[in-house]
């Protein structure tokens, strides 16, 4: 609930009016439990609105830079994991492979809990005998009170019948409300019991349907997993290293490096990457040189300890 609100102001970073208030919300785990907290509502000239929740108060953060700094928080970095997830297909599964088997687990508890059902309901044969017939009673004693609620009409909440019909329909009522404690009551004489019955009976309910399960191998996936997370973090690195930090897509990059063309020559200790540049690349050229620069200052080998050497051809 709203507690208090601030007057409506312009935000200054873009087309929105803000609003500043103080909600009052109950804590879900401690019932009655109330706790305040700071929102901002943003009203967008598109007729959208937000609503940001922050603990920071507003003598240490404004109500527009509290707006600014959510938004600006997506360029920073959801965008950046947005780009890096789609350039290496993180959200693919690979090499993904599954079995449907016996859940032995679940099997050997169905097991159990049949027989111990078995052996309360032997017990309580005859209570439960009993509260079978009642239940037979009760069922026809519902039918008939929905004919009467069918019937009825409900205005400011309270509900219209004939006389004669609520007078029948009060009766039946009550009717329902002594079948229904007498039920209590034989239950009630065999309380453990049937407490016991009732939670073994909804965990039967709960596992039934789970006797199979599929079995995963997901090694394949997980290895392809670590591969596509480390081929995008040599990309950041390289970025960094050898492009001067500047921002560049996967797919930009690949475009720029990975898709060209190239020979390999090995010469004596060295591995020689000649790369054929892209004509249409002109304006990346000079660019690319000083990164291939920087990558044969790093001095990398490969397993066979040759020295690796790029150049643009």
């Amino acid at each position: 609930k709203v507690k208090s609100e601030s007057m409506e102001k312009r935000y200054d970073y873009g087309n929105a009016h803000l609003v500043d208030c103080t909600l009052e919300l109950e804590d879900s785990n401690a019932k009655g439990y109330i706790f305040e907290t700071r929102a901002v509502q943003v009203y967008w000239d598109n007729g959208r609105t937000s609503v940001l929740i922050t603990s920071v108060p507003e003598t240490i953060f404004s109500t527009d830079y509290v707006v600014k700094s959510y938004f600006d928080r997506w360029p920073a970095q959801e965008l950046d994991f947005k780009d890096m997830k789609g350039g290496v297909n993180l959200h693919r599964v690979v090499g993904y492979g599954k079995k449907l088997v016996d859940n032995t687990k679940v099997l050997e508890r169905i097991e159990q809990l049949q027989g111990q059902i078995n052996e309360l309901e032997i017990d309580l044969d005859v209570s439960l005998n009993e509260i079978r017939s009642i239940e037979k009673n009760l069922e026809s004693k519902i039918k008939e009170e929905r004919i009467y609620r069918e019937k009825s009409s409900v205005d400011d909440g309270k509900r219209k019948l004939p006389e004669h019909d609520a007078e029948i329909l009060k009766g039946i009522q009550k009717e329902i409300n002594r079948l229904k404690r007498e039920i209590k009551k034989i239950e009630k004489g065999h309380e453990k019991p049937f407490k016991s019955l009732k939670k073994k009976k909804e965990e039967l309910a709960r596992i039934i349907d789970k006797k199979k399960i599929y079995r995963v191998d997901v090694e394949l996936d997980q290895l392809m997993t670590c591969f596509r997370i480390s081929f995008a973090n040599i990309c950041s690195y390289m970025l960094d290293e050898c492009f001067n930090g500047e921002k560049m897509t996967l797919q930009r990059l690949s475009e720029t490096i990975f898709d060209l063309r190239g020979k390999v020559k090995v010469d004596n200790d060295h591995r020689n990457i000649f790369i054929e540049r892209n004509p249409k690349q002109e304006n990346v050229r000079r660019k690319l040189e000083l990164a291939l620069e920087a990558l044969n200052r790093m001095g990398i080998k490969d397993a066979n300890k040759l020295m690796y050497n790029f150049k643009l051809v």
